[in-house]
């Protein structure tokens, strides 16, 4: 065919363009799980945020996100040293969304029972327009609880990053409608293994005044511009193991070794060597939960 034969140019085996009015209610399996758990009371609430996400200068944003990665502004239009990290519009939009929808924090507070399986089925419809904004998202969820310990602080941050007013403002996070903690953490080679994460905390100030300095090369901090840091440092830091909670997530190829003795002889022809340790696991406190779809997919009865 010449280069300029129009009948080469078909199209047939390209996916259309993505068109839907409600990312929720296109979903069949979450509905259903959402419809028979006890986070139904959700439902109205979810076919909502499905409609606002199905919005597709939504997804524009998240493409723009991508191609804009964020700028060092070293000086401001005066020549001072202010070294901002400016991220694109688009990302702000995306960040907004996410708080409108109460992920950073609502799940925390929300009196009705199945409240973190309404925030996971938000969480998963946020997934499908952009997942970078879910990581600062997610560290804050995560941060919470642990600096709802610590009653001073909380008290003069916690309206902040209980928020769900977006704000990007570069001011003490005190005084901010919204708030976002970022991760931490050091490792040489940037993030790639973090089992040889190597930041350690050392306690520089009282009892009654905790202050610790941390060490490490080669810091990795996700999202600059956030209000906090989750640093990963627990025992260095001389947290109390009754304080720490140990979860052991068994997925994928992994899934067979939750299989109890008589599945796992009956699926492989041998004992599970694996029970050991798994007894040891939980003697010592660690919890262990295996995935639910890693099962069914596997079509297994542990």
């Amino acid at each position: 065919m010449g280069e300029g034969d129009e009948s080469s140019w078909s199209q047939d085996n390209v996916a259309p363009p993505f068109a839907s009015p409600n990312l929720y209610l296109d979903d069949p399996v979450l509905v259903d799980t959402v419809g028979r758990g006890p986070a139904a009371w959700s439902h109205a609430a979810l076919v909502a945020l499905g409609r606002d996400l199905a919005d597709s200068s939504l997804r524009q944003c998240a493409r723009e996100a991508d191609r804009q990665p964020p700028v060092l502004e070293r000086y401001d239009e005066r020549g001072r040293r202010v070294d901002r990290i400016l991220f694109a519009p688009a990302w702000h939009t995306l960040l907004a969304s996410c708080f409108r929808a109460g992920l950073p924090a609502r799940a925390w507070f929300e009196t009705h029972t199945g409240a973190r399986t309404a925030r996971a089925a938000s969480y998963l419809l946020h997934a499908r327009v952009d997942a970078a904004t879910l990581c600062p998202t997610t560290m804050t969820y995560a941060a919470v609880p642990l600096l709802r310990r610590e009653r001073d602080l909380w008290a003069g941050i916690g309206s902040a990053l209980r928020g769900e007013r977006y704000d990007p403002s570069d001011r003490p996070l005190a005084q901010k409608t919204g708030g976002l903690v970022g991760m931490g953490l050091t490792e040489i080679q940037g993030g790639s293994d973090l089992r040889r994460v190597t930041t350690r905390a050392v306690r520089t100030g009282s009892e009654d005044d905790p202050v610790f300095r941390l060490h490490g090369r080669k810091w990795f901090l996700s999202v600059p511009q956030s209000d906090a840091r989750a640093v990963n440092t627990f025992v260095a830091a001389g947290v109390p193991l009754s304080h720490l909670r140990f979860d052991v997530i068994i997925h994928g190829p992994a899934t067979p070794i939750a299989l109890g003795p008589r599945t796992f002889a009956q699926v492989f022809h041998h004992p599970n060597p694996n029970l050991r340790v798994i007894r040891e696991l939980r003697r010592a406190g660690v919890h262990i939960y295996v995935c639910g779809n890693a099962l069914g997919d596997m079509h297994y009865t542990p």
